[in-house]
């Protein structure tokens, strides 16, 4: 029964992961192509356009065309999660082996739900 639950949960993940990847691909190409004709139409030279459109796919949080990386996170928020990391490691060591079960399993059920909902 609990393997026949696993596959139920696993059929379909490389088909779902295929749609995203090409929905967020379609997604920065439609921002790219948009903002940075917008920008010619404006009279803006060539590399303008293309920083105007670079710039509009990392308010997006997509991926550049130019790959260049950009961090948007500040310093107090790295600083706050890794306070928080820690934190969580340290609850995590301080616990029982029945509520670190009972913790893997409602991550598992969290994980299965988040996928469910993406469908």
């Amino acid at each position: 029964m609990l393997r026949a639950a696993l596959n139920a949960a696993n059929d379909g993940l490389l088909e779902d992961y295929e749609r995203r990847l090409n929905e967020k691909e379609v997604r920065q190409a439609n921002i790219y192509l948009r903002e940075y004709s917008d920008a010619r139409k404006a009279d803006k030279s060539v590399f303008a356009a293309q920083g105007a459109a670079n710039n509009a796919l990392t308010r997006a949080a997509l991926p550049r065309v130019d790959g260049q990386d950009v961090n948007s996170m500040s310093q107090r928020d790295r600083e706050v999660f890794a306070v928080e990391a820690q934190l969580k490691e340290r609850i995590r060591s301080e616990m029982t082996a029945e509520e670190l079960e009972q913790l893997d399993t409602l991550e598992g059920m969290e994980r299965r739900e988040k996928g469910l909902k993406g469908r």
